[in-house]
């Protein structure tokens, strides 16, 4: 089937957004008419296929260090300079006020 991705795409988010194909369709094109797209939720987007592509997702992040799946890792931020130090608010406005009596 010519152009299955572009088909599959449509469908889910269609679904996945609830909006059904009537926005999605264009006649044109004939990976988004409506018999197509019909044909490939009935056809590709099943609870089994779903199910099963949802086990294949779920592994492959299985297989991901944690650090790096929640951005702890020294390679996702850069590093602080030895003298950084968070300024408050109060530390910020003294500093302007303290000269000025």
């Amino acid at each position: 089937m010519r152009d299955l991705a572009t088909s599959l795409a449509a469908v889910l988010v269609a679904q996945g957004c609830n909006l059904g194909f009537a926005p999605i369709v264009k006649p044109g094109h004939p990976a988004l008419t409506r018999d197509r797209l019909s044909h490939v939720a009935q056809n590709y987007v099943r609870a089994e296929t779903l199910a099963a592509a949802n086990a294949r997702l779920i592994t492959a992040q299985s297989r991901i260090d944690s650090r790096v799946r929640t951005g702890t890792t020294t390679a996702t931020r850069p590093p602080r300079p030895a003298d950084h130090r968070p300024t408050t608010a109060t530390s910020s406005r003294s500093s302007r006020t303290s000269g000025v009596t």
